[in-house]
């Protein structure tokens, strides 16, 4: 935000999502006990391995718990993250998606292997799905939870309606959907009509698609980096900024 601010937009901040520990630690604790058990760990975002790491130090281990496996990065924040409690990962795929993770890990071979994915609890099954596919025994733990935080509509909703509003940005699908769920009741698309929709990336736009909408922008880079510079070129275009 900070970024685009300097670069003269008008920012307003309207959260969609919460980040919260799982329920239970159940399932990652077990997961955390076994972990000598595991070929690959893959981690598809920041906060999973933040959430991870800090269960794994709150069970009293560290980063040399994980000597043994492949550890798989969706992409360089989550890499960058992971350096920072001392792992450097194996595998960082081109391109920052489930379908990217799948289709290195079947060049080096899965089938009979035991496969690690701490994420969160809402997020899409094709990974865990096509490993498993492949021969792969794949155990899916949940780190962290995303919630519809209790965020005031009143002014979002006015700003749309004076036209005041350019841009809508979406950063993952979750925040896609509990931004129409936090709209409900109104004419999304008559609030949004003349609003352009940017997006993270193809998986959010798809969601974006599927509620009846369209990502006039969408990052190359599938990265927080690379919708700032999307953002800036489409508005770069339009003399905006």
């Amino acid at each position: 935000m900070k970024i685009l601010e300097e670069s003269g937009a008008e920012c307003l901040e309207f959260p969609t999502i919460k980040i919260i520990p799982p329920e239970s630690w159940g399932a990652m604790d077990k997961s955390i006990e076994s972990i000598l058990e595991y070929q690959w760990i893959i981690f598809t975002s920041v906060n999973g391995v933040k959430y991870f790491f800090k269960r794994l130090m709150q069970k009293g281990y560290d980063s040399r718990r994980l000597a043994q496996a492949g550890i798989v990065a969706i992409g360089p924040k989550t890499a960058s993250t992971l350096k920072d409690y001392g792992i450097m990962a194996d595998i960082v795929p081109d391109s920052y998606r489930a379908e990217s993770i799948i289709s290195v890990l079947l060049a080096k071979g899965i089938n009979g292997q035991k496969i690690l994915i701490p994420r969160a609890r809402e997020a899409r099954d094709i990974l865990p799905a096509e490993l498993l596919k492949y021969g792969a025994i794949v155990d899916v733990v949940t780190a962290y939870e995303t919630v519809m935080p209790e965020s005031e509509t009143k002014e979002i909703i006015n700003r749309l309606l004076s036209g005041t509003i350019d841009m809508v940005t979406f950063t993952s699908s979750s925040t896609v959907t509990n931004f129409l769920k936090m709209l409900k009741g109104h004419d999304v698309k008559n609030l949004l009509k003349n609003v352009a929709l940017a997006s993270i990336g193809p998986i959010t736009s798809d969601t974006i698609i599927k509620n009846g909408l369209y990502a006039k922008v969408e990052a190359g880079e599938f990265t927080i980096d690379g919708l700032i510079t999307a953002l800036k070129g489409y508005f770069a275009e339009k003399e905006v900024i």
